[in-house]
């Protein structure tokens, strides 16, 4: 079960990694990100 946690830990924390490099590429360029409200009503949640 100690694996396991690791192995969540160490997944959670290249997903924030991830999400931090796509944001700042977007931020470069400009982008702005999609309110989640609107991103819902989109994808009809």
């Amino acid at each position: 079960m100690e694996d396991l946690a690791l192995l969540e830990e160490l997944e959670d924390r290249l997903d924030v990694e991830q999400a931090d490099a796509i944001l700042a590429r977007a931020k470069a360029k400009g982008e702005k990100p999609i309110p989640w409200e609107k991103a819902k009503k989109k994808l009809r949640l």
